[in-house]
């Protein structure tokens, strides 16, 4: 699944339980960690 923009921010918000694990990956180092 890729998330983008507004989608990210959502499901950072309230992630989906029926996942078991995200790759938080993006060009801004810092701004991924801030995740």
């Amino acid at each position: 699944m890729k998330l983008t923009g507004r989608d990210a921010v959502r499901y950072f918000a309230r992630p989906d339980p029926d996942k078991t694990g995200l790759l938080i990956y993006g060009g801004d180092a810092m701004r991924v960690a801030l995740r």
